[in-house]
């Protein structure tokens, strides 16, 4: 029962960020932005980074930074990297 609960409880997280592709499966999940603007991506990211973290805080929930992996740049080439800001 304990993890039917779970999912029920967060399966409305992606109302949190309105128009971004969530991606959930059990108890991981992915967030996937895409841009081909590297400041553009770093804003539609840094957004979306408050916005989950206002979630978070109001279903009393905290993110678990020890199993978070932040973030990956796929890139057909090495040209930028983006910089987050910490909620």
């Amino acid at each position: 029962m304990g993890p039917l609960l779970f999912l029920i409880y967060v399966n409305d997280i992606y109302r949190a960020v309105p128009g971004e592709n969530i991606k959930m499966f059990a108890d991981d999940t992915n967030l996937f932005i895409f841009d081909g603007d590297s400041d553009k991506l770093t804003q539609r990211t840094n957004n979306c980074l408050k916005d989950l973290n206002n979630w978070f805080k109001s279903n009393k929930l905290t993110l678990s930074l020890d199993k978070t992996s932040f973030y990956m740049v796929f890139s057909p080439i090495r040209i930028f990297s983006i910089k987050l800001q910490g909620c």
